[in-house]
C-alpha cells in the first residue's frame, strides 16, 4: 500500500510539472553593458532625485528571482555584443564578432526561430539600429556583425514579425542608404513607420517596422530627450503583438545606450539609461499583473561595460551631485569644439562657463585649485589652440576636456569607470512570472535562453 501511495504522489508530481501552464507572453529585456553596479547606481540616482539618501529598489532590482551569469565568448574571456547576444539568443557560445553562427560558421537556431516554429509572434525592439549586434543575434546569421547589408536583407526577407529601433544600420562603403532599405522593405510588404507620430499605425499590419529615423541608426541618450524613447518603441511592439498573435508572443527589448554611456565613461548618461529601461520594465510588469498566469519577464545584460565602481577614491557616495549634469559628454564635447572654431583665441573663462552650465561644476559643485589646474592644462593645449584632442571609444570620439570634466563630476559623486571597453565580469539576471524561479538557477548566459525555451516550450 505504501508503495502505491508513493507511486501516485510521484506520478502526479511529474504530471503537474509536465502539464504546468507555459507562458503565452515572454518579455526578454537586455541592458547592453549593464553590470550590477549600473543597476544599483540607477537605484541610488533615482533615490537622490526624490531627496532620499539611501536607495529604494526600482522595478528591475525589485523582481523576485535573480542570479549572476558568466558572459565569456568562445574565443575570449571578454565578450563583445555579437557573441554575447548570440549566447543570449541561441544558448550557444561563439567567437567575438560572429552573429548567430558557431565558431565553425554553422548557423545556430535563435529564440525568434524557436518561437515562430511554435506558432508565437516575434518582436525585436532596440534603441540601436535594428540590425545592430544584439537585435541581429535574435534573427540573423553572419560571420561578422558589421555585415549590415547581409543582415538588413534578412530583415527585409522577414526574419521576425516586428522590428522597432532607431533605423537601419548601414554597411561601410555600401551604396545602399537608409531610405533605400525602407523602400526595399515596403516593396517586400512591410508596413514601415518612421517617427513617433507614425507609430499610431503600429497595429495596421502584422508585418511592421517602426523606426525613429529614416537616415540615422541610434536613438540618442534619454538625457538628450529624443522624440522617440524606448518606451515608445515598446508600446508599438506590444500593440502589434496583441493585435495579431492571439496564441502569444516572444519580445526582446534592448536598451543599447547603457553600453554607449559605458564606452564614453559618462556615468550619468549610463545610469539614466538604466532608469529609462526601468520605466519600460515597469510597463511590462503592469502587463504581467493583468496576465499573471500567462507572462514571463526576464531582464539581463550581454556583458558589463566600463567597470563602474561606487565609492571611488575613498569618497562618500553623493549621487545627487550627478543630477547637476544637464547634457551628455558628447554634447559638451560639441560645445567646446564649437568654441574652439568660433573664436580665434578662446579663453579659459569661456570654456569654464560652458562646462559649468553643463555640469554644475563651480556653480553647484566645489572645484579645488588642483582640479581646476588640471582641466585648464588640458584646455591650454587643446581648445585654446584650436587643436582637436579626442578620446576615441567604440562609437564616438569626444574632446578630451569634456571627458575630463565629466569624469571629475562623477568622481565627486563617488562613481568611477575603470575602462572604456567591456569587462569580463558576471552580469545579473532578474525574473518574474511563470517559471521565473527556474531562471534563478542560471549560471552562464547560455543557460538563460535554454531555460526560457523549456519554460515556454518552444
Amino acid at each position: 500500500m505504501k508503495r502505491v501511495v508513493i507511486f501516485i504522489v510521484v506520478f502526479f508530481a511529474a504530471f503537474s510539472v509536465t502539464w504546468a501552464k507555459a507562458p503565452k507572453y515572454v518579455f526578454y529585456f537586455i541592458g547592453d553593458g549593464m553590470g550590477i553596479n549600473a543597476v544599483y547606481g540607477a537605484d541610488l540616482l533615482a533615490a537622490a532625485r526624490n531627496g532620499q539618501k539611501f536607495p529604494q529598489p526600482q522595478t528591475i532590482s525589485s523582481l523576485p528571482y535573480r542570479a549572476f551569469v558568466t558572459t565569456f565568448s568562445a574565443n575570449d574571456l571578454t565578450t563583445d555584443s555579437a557573441a554575447g547576444g548570440t549566447a543570449l539568443a541561441t544558448g550557444c557560445k561563439t567567437n567575438n564578432a560572429m552573429i548567430g553562427r558557431d565558431p565553425e560558421g554553422k548557423d545556430l537556431k535563435n529564440m525568434v526561430e524557436y518561437a515562430r516554429g511554435a506558432g508565437y509572434g516575434t518582436a525585436l525592439v532596440t534603441t540601436a539600429g535594428i540590425s545592430h549586434a544584439t537585435p541581429a543575434s535574435f534573427f540573423g546569421h553572419s560571420d561578422n556583425r558589421n555585415n549590415y547589408d547581409e543582415l538588413n536583407r534578412q530583415i527585409v526577407d522577414g526574419a521576425a514579425d516586428f522590428f522597432a529601433g532607431g533605423g537601419f544600420n548601414l554597411q561601410s562603403k555600401s551604396e545602399i542608404d537608409g531610405p533605400e532599405w525602407i523602400e526595399r522593405s515596403r516593396q517586400a510588404g512591410w508596413n514601415v513607420l518612421v517617427g513617433k507620430d507614425a507609430f499610431k499605425d503600429a497595429a495596421v499590419s502584422p508585418k511592421t517596422i517602426c523606426l525613429a529615423y529614416e537616415d540615422k541608426s541610434d536613438v540618442p541618450y534619454a538625457i538628450q530627450n529624443p522624440e522617440v524613447r524606448l518606451g515608445d518603441l515598446y508600446r508599438a511592439a506590444l500593440e502589434n503583438m496583441m493585435q495579431y498573435h492571439r496564441k502569444g508572443f516572444f519580445m526582446m527589448v534592448e536598451s543599447s545606450n547603457i553600453d554607449h554611456g559605458g564606452h564614453e565613461n559618462d556615468a550619468y548618461a549610463l545610469l539614466e539609461e538604466v532608469n529609462d529601461l526601468n520605466a519600460v520594465v515597469a510597463m511590462a510588469v503592469e502587463f504581467y499583473k493583468a496576465h499573471p498566469d500567462e507572462t514571463l519577464i526576464v531582464v539581463t545584460a550581454d556583458h558589463e561595460t566600463s567597470g563602474l565602481s561606487i565609492g571611488s577614491d575613498a569618497r562618500s557616495v553623493h549621487p545627487e551631485i550627478l543630477l547637476n549634469q544637464k547634457i551628455s559628454q558628447g554634447d559638451l564635447s560639441a560645445a567646446l569644439v564649437n568654441l574652439s572654431k568660433s573664436k580665434k583665441k578662446p579663453t579659459w573663462d569661456e570654456a569654464k562657463a560652458i562646462i559649468s552650465d553643463a555640469l554644475g561644476l563651480w556653480k553647484e559643485v566645489k572645484v579645488d585649485y588642483k582640479e581646476e589646474y588640471r582641466l585648464r592644462e588640458i584646455f591650454e593645449t587643446t581648445v585654446a589652440k584650436g587643436v582637436s584632442s579626442t578620446e576615441k571609444t567604440l562609437y564616438t570620439a569626444n574632446e578630451r576636456l569634456a571627458g575630463a570634466a565629466v569624469t571629475l563630476l562623477a568622481r565627486k559623486a563617488g562613481f568611477q569607470q575603470t575602462r572604456y571597453s567591456h569587462t569580463g565580469a558576471q552580469v545579473p539576471v532578474f525574473a518574474i512570472g511563470v517559471g521565473a524561479e527556474k531562471i534563478a538557477a542560471c549560471r552562464d548566459n547560455t543557460d538563460i535562453p535554454k531555460t526560457i525555451r523549456k519554460i515556454a516550450r518552444y
